[in-house]
């Protein structure tokens, strides 16, 4: 005799041991099946790792990317300068 879920009244297929793969009741005690074929998973949990550590940057390069960073900067401002508020400021003053 077929086994039925008793929640939606589908037929029970091999698969479905603890649960109805249909609507997902969970099956009663005595509609579980558990087979030997069951695939059975171990739960792996790595050990701790290190924390990882930054490598030291020499203080030569801190200062050089600084540098960097305002000669950048600096190149930035004078191109906004340049291309847009002076434009716009000669226009307001002398007219257009």
């Amino acid at each position: 005799m077929p086994k039925n879920c008793p929640n939606c009244h589908v037929k029970l297929e091999s698969h479905d041991h603890y649960f109805c793969s249909s609507c997902s009741a969970k099956l009663p005690p005595d509609l579980i099946s558990p087979d030997s074929t069951s695939v059975r998973v171990k739960v792996f949990q790595p050990g701790l790792k290190q924390p990882r550590t930054l490598p030291k940057i020499p203080v030569f390069g801190k200062i050089a990317v600084q540098c960097l960073g305002v000669i950048s900067l600096a190149a930035l401002i004078y191109l906004v300068v340049t291309e847009y508020l002076m434009p716009n400021t000669e226009r307001i003053l002398f007219g257009s």
